[in-house]
């Protein structure tokens, strides 16, 4: 019996584990999606010019620990002045928004 109560509180456990997962992927590409617009940049561009800079970003926000920082700072209309201290992102961001051929233009 407690070899069973043992493994329904593993596969409990494993099972919030994996729903965390799925919650932070399901995130994870609205979160850069809207990190790009706050620092106006077109994401299109980054990817018909630099589809493997894409794909790293894509992969370091999806590793990334800060999902409920990122969140509360991305929903105060992008006014999160915090953000490079806890985005894996950050410096891969802001070279990007150094360089004209990835800004957006004027809407």
């Amino acid at each position: 019996m407690v070899r069973g109560i043992i493994a329904l509180a593993a596969n409990r456990n494993a099972d919030g584990i994996f729903l965390s997962f799925v919650r932070k992927e399901a995130a994870m590409p609205e979160l850069l999606s809207r990190r790009v617009l706050a620092l106006q940049l077109d994401k299109n561009e980054i990817a018909r010019v630099e589809p493997d800079t894409l794909r790293e970003l894509q992969r370091r926000c999806a590793l990334c620990e800060s999902l409920e920082e990122c969140e509360l700072g991305l929903a105060d209309d992008f006014a999160d002045v915090g953000w490079n201290a806890y985005c894996p992102n950050a410096a891969m961001l802001n070279t990007l928004g150094e360089l004209p051929w990835f800004r957006r233009g004027p809407v």
